[in-house]
């Protein structure tokens, strides 16, 4: 997941997450961090569980649309 930070200057900077989750663990103020370190981690198990629902039901759509499109296509048949 991105997370954006920006540097107000040397000391301060302002951290957020485009998603709301509960942050699980933060670096100590004050600790020298280095590009690509992870500064922050959010509890992720709502929002995984929420993708894992949603590919669900895009499966079910999908064999849906397949289902009415065999269906379509059979009934074209009969036509001729």
């Amino acid at each position: 997941m991105p997370y954006l930070a920006q540097t107000q200057n040397d000391r301060d900077v302002n951290i957020s997450s485009k998603v709301s989750a509960r942050v699980e663990f933060v670096e100590r103020s004050g600790n020298i961090v280095r590009k690509g370190e992870i500064i922050a981690r959010f509890d992720n198990i709502s929002i995984e569980s929420s993708r894992k629902s949603i590919e669900a039901l895009l499966m079910a759509q999908k064999i849906t649309l397949r289902n009415l499109e065999a269906h379509i296509k059979e009934r074209s048949n009969y036509s001729l």
